[in-house]
Parts: structure tokens; C-alpha cells; sequence
């Protein structure tokens, strides 16, 4: 159901080469970049079919786990309407010291099994940044939890399914943000955790 055959991959794998990150990290970000070049595109091909298997707030998908969502269909609809009407945009670079500082905060998140923004020293995501660098013109950070794949993940963050402003997919599809950083490990509650940093320009340090 899943394909990808109509996709400038060659264009849009842009970690392709990055050896800092691994296989589902640099899946991660080329699905944001699919999203972000293609957004109307990518919401006919990869959000658009979720809507047939949904019973009320029920998410059953053949083979994969049942889920129990916040809103149900009503995500998907208003997710679908906004990407329809979002200008396709650049895709992210890979950045090792956004990619260093994401690690920071998935780690810390892993060890402690904390949530949120704020790691467990009082750090915010743009301290943590300036660790590795100096950031420009803009910089933000998104944070996933549970889901498996570069899909899911990226598909969890544009659906922003229970979260009210849908900060999650204003980042994943912000035209400012040029470069990216990610990393994914292990969480004792939700299986995974994946911390995204974006930055619009960053000189590593």
C-alpha cells in the first residue's frame, strides 16, 4: 500500500550518505523531505489511505497493532486540508551537530525514561544546540515517541493526532528550516523515542 516507486528518491534521500546516522533515522528524514517537497503529494499517498481503517477513534490497520486515538479520522482530515494547501519547499540536510545534539536529549531521555523538552539537567533544545554550534535565523526541535518506522514516525508528527496548535507538523513542513539533526533510542515506556532538531543555518563547532 506503502509506495514509493513515484518518488525522487535519488533527490530527496539526502542522509543518503551520512554514515552518522543510521537506517531508520535517515528513513525519518527522508520521509519529512517527501512530505516538505511534495506536501498535497504526500498526504494522497501516505495519509489519505488511513482514513479507511478507522472504526470511531479505532485505528486498525492490517498487521500492525490497534491503535486508540485522541481525535480518530477528524486528525487525518484536517492534516489532508492543511498539506493540500501547503507550497511545496526544500528538503532538509543532514547536519552531524544538530544531529549530535539531538542525540544529547534522546539519550538522556532514554536513560532517565523522562518525556517532553527539558532534559533531565534543565537544558533546552537550543542550549543544547549551542553546544555543538552556532545556530541561525531559526531553530526548533519535534519529539516522537513510540512508533517503529521512518514512516510511522513521520506520519505520528504530521497528524499531530490530540496535540492543538499541531506545532509537530507546522515544524516538520517550516520553509525557514533548511538543516536537520535526529536521533532514535530506546524508551522504557514507549518502546522508541526520536528527537529532531531544525535549524535555518547552523556553523558547526
Amino acid at each position: 500500500m506503502w509506495v514509493l516507486d513515484e518518488w525522487d528518491l535519488l533527490r530527496l534521500a539526502t542522509a543518503a550518505g551520512a554514515d552518522y546516522l543510521d537506517q531508520l533515522e535517515k528513513d525519518v528524514l527522508l520521509h519529512i523531505n517527501m512530505a516538505r517537497a511534495n506536501p498535497a503529494g504526500y498526504a494522497e499517498d501516505f495519509i489519505e489511505p488511513r482514513l479507511q481503517y478507522f472504526s470511531d477513534y479505532f485505528y486498525r490497520e492490517p498487521g500492525r497493532p490497534t491503535l486508540i486515538t485522541a481525535e480518530g479520522p477528524d486528525a487525518l482530515v484536517e492534516c489532508i486540508e492543511d498539506m493540500e494547501g501547503t507550497r511545496p519547499m526544500e528538503p532538509l540536510t543532514p547536519s552531524p551537530g544538530l544531529t549530535m545534539a539531538a542525540s544529547d536529549h534522546a539519550q538522556d531521555l532514554s536513560s532517565t525514561g523522562l518525556t517532553g523538552h527539558v532534559g533531565s539537567d534543565g537544558s533546552i533544545f537550543s542550549q543544547r544546540i549551542e553546544k555543538h554550534g552556532r545556530w541561525l535565523a531559526t531553530v526548533g526541535e519535534v519529539i516522537s515517541y513510540g512508533p517503529e518506522t521512518g514512516r510511522e514516525i513521520v506520519l505520528g508528527l504530521l497528524i499531530d493526532d490530540g496535540v492543538s496548535d499541531d506545532s509537530h507538523r507546522r515544524n516538520l513542513l517550516n520553509p525557514a528550516f533548511r538543516l536537520a539533526g535526529l536521533a532514535v533510542e530506546e524508551h522504557e515506556a514507549f518502546g522508541n523515542v526520536c528527537v529532531i532538531e531544525f535549524a535555518g543555518d547552523f556553523v558547526e563547532e
